[in-house]
């Protein structure tokens, strides 16, 4: 089973992401810098990383392709207007 993480990159979504490895699970992670995914994240054979953005129907097909299940992980902004 695959879960898709949107946001894997930010503060929580890092720990979802790692959390969620850590249980044996397929990881595929939708971010934007695929770097820092790694660098974050480390090598597992059970991660997937998936260079995109929200704003991208095509990203977001192959982001959600076969998963059984996503967790996105939104970016607060205290007083965002």
């Amino acid at each position: 089973m695959t879960i898709t993480v949107i946001g894997a990159t930010g503060n929580v979504g890092t720990l979802v992401a790692r959390g969620l490895l850590a249980e044996g699970q397929r990881v595929r992670a939708l971010v934007r810098d695929p770097g820092k995914a790694r660098d974050r994240l480390g090598p597992d054979s059970r991660l997937e990383i998936i260079t995109g953005d929200l704003g991208t129907p095509a990203d977001l097909e192959a982001a959600f392709r076969g998963a059984a299940f996503s967790w996105k992980c939104p970016h607060f902004q205290e007083n965002a207007a």
